[in-house]
């Protein structure tokens, strides 16, 4: 190789670590902006307690749930004028978030204390959590639509309204567990348990 090549190939490899350093900080850069959002928080806060519930560290259930409730009223008691703008981002997660957080801390330890589970259909929805957050979008949009045709003035309407959709969001994300959540977490246990041979790993 003559020194114009070897120089041309130095370069070539100069560019490459270069791009690939590049795209190494813009996934970091954006990795982190994911992590620290505040929607993710709220998730990682919820998957704090899932841990910190499997490991036996519990709290003061009743105080703690009171405490949650109490917040959560005082934030809305905050919200209630009608020129108070709805809070987004970190506010969101300090008037939603936190009390949300303290109220299933508080849900489960009192639940462990008294040594009995929650009745099964309630369980089943709070295993298909996640489901029922990925898929509401579609049963709200559609019974908005068919909402925005027969609706009438009143609170009535409005209460009936509410009952519906959130029985129509329950049932979509109960179809979704069912149906895609727990077979593809049963298949990407599979991966996870054998290699491509199906030899165990």
């Amino acid at each position: 190789m003559n020194p114009s090549e070897r120089v041309r190939t130095e370069q070539v490899s100069l560019v490459r670590e270069m791009r690939t350093a590049v795209a190494a900080i813009i996934i970091f850069t954006l990795l982190i902006r994911l992590i620290t959002h505040p929607l993710t928080v709220e998730f990682i806060a919820g998957a704090a307690i899932g841990v910190l519930v499997r490991r036996g560290l519990f709290v003061p259930g009743r105080t703690v749930f009171a405490a949650g409730a109490l917040l959560l009223l005082v934030c809305h008691a905050g919200l209630a004028p009608q020129d108070v703008a709805w809070p987004e981002g970190w506010s969101r997660v300090l008037f939603f978030g936190l009390p949300a957080a303290l109220l299933l801390y508080g849900a489960v330890s009192m639940e462990f204390a008294a040594g009995r589970l929650l009745p099964r259909a309630l369980r089943t929805i709070g295993d298909a959590s996640y489901s029922i957050y990925l898929v509401q979008i579609f049963p709200l949009l559609a019974l908005g639509r068919v909402w925005s045709w027969v609706r009438v003035p009143g609170l009535a309407d409005n209460a009936v309204a509410l009952a519906l959709t959130g029985c129509a969001i329950v049932a979509a994300g109960l179809l979704s567990y069912h149906l895609l959540e727990r077979p593809s977490l049963a298949f990407a246990r599979r991966l996870l348990v054998y290699d491509g041979l199906g030899r165990r790993c």
